[in-house]
């Protein structure tokens, strides 16, 4: 192994680096030719899926699950396919956010940052490293970003995010000792776009309309249909992710009941917020349907 020597730290380049190189690159190659020409998506879901192969590959995979009250869960022979089936949905998922300016790169930002200082806390170098350079990457790119944006990621930008975010989960999930982080805390920090993801999907799952289409019934979309500017969506995400990232801290401190009882809370403020978006999706339409010429 590469020694690579640093005044602050010191870090041995574990052998799964150049597995997790391979498996970003393939998800970054094939969002360039997805933002060149539009890929068909039973091509681009098994590259990713052969990308999450590359870094299980290398020894990277959920091997457990912590639960709050119900404890640690062996996942066995599951380990492989609920890695796979977690970057994909995440390197997907992520992409999906990336529909207004400054939204994925700076929520790129607010994440690493708080996996980064929960993985110094917990000395995971490997952990702490890879994260420090995706949010400096995501930092250097916001600034063109910014709403008005002057640049724009694509399908390049947001999959190699959200590959490099579901990797380091899996990195921090599976270190021992005081360097694991549970699944559970990036799950957290990611948690209002990968709830309303997962609502979106099969809201239009059961509306029997072509999920993996382009759409626009994201509540960042929504919210812009409301009367939202773009700046002031993302600034609202920006504050929602700060304070996700605050429970998450709490979160890996807590005892069980109070970590189930951050989770739950979250759940019903991110199902409320969906529920009061739709309320005044439908006051809007009300009105406009009493005012048609307005």
């Amino acid at each position: 192994m590469i020694a690579a020597r640093s005044p602050l730290v010191r870090w041995e380049t574990p052998l799964w680096v150049g597995w997790f190189v391979a498996g970003v690159s393939l998800v970054a190659v094939v969002g360039f030719l997805d933002d060149l020409r539009k890929l068909p998506i039973l091509l681009r879901l098994p590259l990713h899926g052969v990308a999450a192969g590359l870094l299980i590959a290398g020894g990277i995979r959920i091997r457990a699950m912590d639960v709050p009250i119900l404890g640690v869960i062996k996942l066995g022979t599951f380990e492989i396919p609920l890695t796979i089936l977690w970057i994909i949905a995440v390197v997907n998922f992520y992409n999906f956010m990336d529909g207004i300016d400054g939204l994925a790169a700076g929520v790129g930002i607010i994440v690493t940052g708080f996996l980064a200082y929960i993985a110094w806390k917990g000395q995971n170098t490997d952990m702490l490293i890879l994260g420090v350079l995706l949010g400096g990457s995501c930092a250097g790119f916001v600034w063109h970003n910014f709403p008005p944006a002057r640049l724009f990621m694509g399908d390049v930008g947001s999959t190699f995010i959200g590959f490099v975010l579901a990797a380091l989960a899996v990195v921090g999930n599976q270190s021992e000792g005081p360097g694991h982080i549970p699944l559970s805390v990036p799950v957290l920090l990611l948690g209002a776009f990968l709830f309303d993801t997962v609502v979106t999907l099969f809201r239009r799952i059961l509306r029997r309309e072509k999920w993996y289409l382009s759409h626009r019934d994201h509540y960042y979309q929504r919210m812009t249909g409301l009367g939202c500017s773009h700046l002031q969506v993302t600034l609202g995400e920006y504050g929602v992710t700060f304070l996700l990232g605050l429970s998450a801290l709490l979160y890996i401190r807590a005892n069980q009941m109070l970590a189930l009882s951050i989770l739950c809370i979250w759940l019903m403020i991110l199902a409320g917020s969906t529920r009061l978006i739709s309320t005044l999706e439908k006051r809007t339409i009300r009105e406009r349907d009493r005012n048609p010429s307005a």
